[in-house]
C-alpha cells in the first residue's frame, strides 16, 4: 500500500515590524565574515545569506541556516541581480547538511544535469536544456534500483515511460505522444485524503478538501504565533513542516528539514505536533498513511 504526499498551500504569518529594542540581534552583521573565501569582497549580508564577487567579478550568493553556520545554499551569477545572470553550478543542502539538489545553470536557465538527493542518495536525474526537460529522467528506490523512467522532448512526455518495481523488475509501460498516453493505462485510484476537524462530513471529496483548507487555516491563525525576538531581528521567510497523518488521523514524524532558523523551526514543529487528529485518507476504501508539507510563511511589514 503505498504513502500519498500532498504538499498544503502556504499560510502567511503577517507581524508588523516593531520599533528595534535596544538588546543584541541573533545574527548580527559580520556573523559570517570568517567564512568568506580569500579573493572574495563582500557585497551585502542579511541573517542567513551573504553575497560576494571574486576579482573575476563572479557574484556568489551563499545561504546558510543561522544558529549552526551551516551552509545550505550556493548560487552564482555573472551579476549582482542574479535571476536571469545565474551561471554556473548550484547546489542546496538541508539544514542538517545532507544534501539536497545539485545542477547548473546557463544564462539564467537550468541547463545540463540535475540530480535530487533523499538520505544523501539519489532519488532522481535528468537533464535541461535552456530550462526544460529533456531525454530520460530516472527515479530510483532507496536501493538504488530504477522505480520509473520517464522520456521528455522539451519538457513535454514523449516515447515509453516504464515503472519498476524494487527488484528491478518492469511492472507497467506506457507510450506517450507529444504529452498525450497513447499506449498503456493511465494510474486511476479511488483516493481520500486526509480531513481536518470535522469536515470528513462534507458532501463531496471537494468540498471536504475546501472545508481542510479552511479549517486549517483557521488553527494555524489561532495558534501560529510570531516570535518576538525574530520579528525584532528582521528575520523571516518559510518553514517548511513535514509530518504524516498515519492510518488512524494521528499526526506523526514531525519534522522541519528546512526552516529559516530556530527562532522559526521549533515553534512551528511543537505547533503541527500538538495539531488534534485527523480523519484518516483512504485509497481504495482502506485507510492509508498520507505525507504532508506544510509550509508557514512568516512574514514582517
Amino acid at each position: 500500500m503505498r504513502i500519498l504526499f500532498c504538499f498544503w498551500v502556504s499560510f502567511v504569518m503577517i507581524a508588523m515590524v516593531n520599533p528595534i529594542k535596544a538588546e543584541a540581534q541573533p545574527f548580527p552583521e559580520g556573523y559570517y565574515d570568517h567564512l568568506i573565501p580569500d579573493g572574495e569582497h563582500k557585497l551585502n549580508e542579511t541573517f542567513n545569506t551573504v553575497t560576494t564577487v571574486t576579482k573575476e567579478g563572479e557574484y556568489i550568493s551563499r545561504m546558510y541556516y543561522p544558529d549552526t553556520k551551516q551552509l545550505i545554499g550556493i548560487v552564482r551569477a555573472s551579476s549582482s541581480r542574479f535571476g536571469s545572470t545565474m551561471q554556473g553550478p548550484y547546489k542546496t543542502w538541508w539544514d542538517d547538511g545532507d544534501l539536497d539538489e545539485e545542477g547548473f545553470y546557463k544564462d539564467g536557465e537550468k541547463d545540463s544535469i540535475w540530480i535530487k538527493y533523499d538520505n544523501n542518495k539519489i532519488w532522481r536525474e535528468g537533464s535541461y536544456s535552456n530550462g526544460l526537460k529533456q531525454g530520460e529522467w530516472l527515479d530510483y528506490f532507496e536501493n538504488g534500483e530504477i522505480n520509473r523512467l520517464w522520456n521528455y522532448v522539451n519538457d513535454t512526455l514523449q516515447g515509453e515511460c516504464m515503472e519498476y518495481d524494487s527488484l528491478g523488475q518492469e511492472v507497467q509501460r506506457w507510450v506517450y505522444e507529444k504529452g498525450e498516453l497513447i499506449e498503456g493505462e493511465a494510474e486511476v485510484q479511488d483516493e481520500l485524503l486526509p480531513q481536518f476537524g470535522s469536515c470528513y462530513r462534507a458532501i463531496d471529496k471537494e468540498a471536504m478538501q475546501k472545508c481542510t483548507n479552511n479549517a486549517l487555516g483557521t488553527f494555524l491563525s489561532q495558534h501560529v504565533k510570531y516570535p518576538g525576538k525574530a520579528r525584532r531581528g528582521g528575520i523571516e521567510g518559510t518553514v517548511y513542516v513535514k509530518f504524516m497523518i498515519d492510518e488512524m488521523g494521528k499526526v506523526t514524524d514531525v519534522r522541519s528539514d528546512r526552516g529559516v532558523c530556530d527562532l522559526l523551526k521549533i515553534p512551528s514543529v511543537n505547533l503541527v505536533k500538538k495539531m488534534p487528529n485527523w480523519h484518516p485518507g483512504h485509497q481504495d476504501g482502506k485507510p492509508v498513511k498520507v505525507a504532508y508539507t506544510l509550509p508557514i510563511r512568516y512574514k514582517l511589514e
